[in-house]
Formats: structure tokens, C-alpha cells, sequence
């Protein structure tokens, strides 16, 4: 029995709370000391859009970094599939496994949707203006580590998988915090703390 079916059929094919339309934030800091923010959405449009959005900020406000990850998510509601297109995934600041981080989101935030509409299928086109000497073992070396295979063909290089071939990675590099202690932190470094600021 296919408990996946049973579980839409119960719903009677109405998305749960965690499916809805939303927007989340998240705040860590990388093995540097630099703080990122990042905002999750799923939109609506003529296809359901998947946006993970970043952007390194240093203490004096300049920008340090930023990174990507773009997916259309194709689905038949009475079938219960969905077929995801990646479309982008881009960090520019590298080897701090800011890239994993996403790959490592957007795999759990799959496994959530393939609860109630079943992910059949998850695949992008490799851009070749990636193909230069030394990055395209590194990128393709990237997707690999999650469970994607590389399929070549005459006119272009694709990645694909299904959902039980990917995997996340552990992460060594990466503190991922709540907002309210990360104000904390900095205004500790900055020789102030919370009951100060609340006194002036």
C-alpha cells in the first residue's frame, strides 16, 4: 500500500499548512565570523517557485557574499507528482559550504512536499559557462556528494535524481542561530548587552 496516496486521499488532495505560500528567514554565521541572512519562498505563478536567497554582511554593512538557489516545482494535484527543475545555484563565496547549506535545505524542504504530493523527479541543465579548468570537477564533484548523477548528452550536461537517492551532509563550518542571540553576540563584541541598550 502506498501510504503517501492513502495520506492525500485523507487530506482530500488540499495542501497541509507547511505547503502553503511562505516566507522564512534564516541567520547563521560561517567559519569566518560573517553573518548571513537568508530568506526562503515558495510562490505562485505559472509555476510554483522555490527561492532560497542570501547575502554576507559585515559588521561595517558591506556586503561580503552572496548566494542562490532557484527551482520550479511542476505538479498535478489529482496524480500527486511533482517534477522539479533546478534552475540556478550559485555561492560566491566558496568553500564555507554556503552552497551545502542550501543543497542541505532544499532537500529537506522536498522531502516535506513529497509527503503529500510525491516528488518523481528532480533535474537541471549544467550551465558550460561553469566548464572552466578546475571549477567543473569541483561543481560536479558538488552534486555528486548529495546523490545527483551526471548524464551527458550531444547537446548539453544534466544533473538528476530522485528524492531517495539524495542525502544531506554534515556541516562543520557553518553555526546556524536564532536572531535573538545573534543580536546578543554582537552587541557583546560591541561591549554593550541587551540590559544596557534597554537603560539608555
Amino acid at each position: 500500500m502506498d501510504l503517501k496516496k492513502l495520506d492525500r486521499a485523507a487530506r482530500g488532495l488540499s495542501l497541509p499548512p507547511w505547503m502553503e505560500l511562505f516566507e522564512k528567514h534564516y541567520f547563521f554565521l560561517d567559519r569566518d565570523y560573517d553573518f548571513w541572512w537568508f530568506t526562503e519562498t515558495l510562490k505562485n505563478g505559472m509555476y510554483t517557485r522555490y527561492t532560497l536567497k542570501g547575502q554576507c554582511l559585515k559588521p561595517d554593512g558591506w556586503g561580503c557574499g552572496s548566494a542562490h538557489l532557484y527551482a520550479k516545482l511542476s505538479f498535478h494535484p489529482f496524480k500527486g507528482e511533482t517534477r522539479v527543475y533546478i534552475e540556478d545555484v550559485i555561492t560566491t563565496k566558496r568553500s564555507k559550504q554556503i552552497g551545502s547549506w542550501m543543497m542541505n535545505r532544499f532537500i529537506e524542504f522536498l522531502r516535506d512536499w513529497d509527503r503529500v504530493l510525491i516528488v518523481r523527479e528532480i533535474w537541471g541543465q549544467l550551465s558550460p559557462v561553469d566548464e572552466y579548468e578546475g571549477n567543473e570537477e569541483r561543481r560536479d564533484s558538488f552534486f555528486r556528494s548529495f546523490g545527483f548523477r551526471i548524464k551527458e548528452t550531444e547537446r548539453d550536461k544534466i544533473v538528476e535524481a530522485e528524492l531517495d537517492d539524495l542525502s544531506t551532509k554534515p556541516l562543520d563550518k557553518i553555526e546556524e542561530i536564532p536572531l535573538a542571540k545573534l543580536v546578543e553576540r554582537c552587541l557583546s563584541a560591541l561591549g554593550s548587552t541587551p540590559e544596557l541598550m534597554d537603560k539608555k
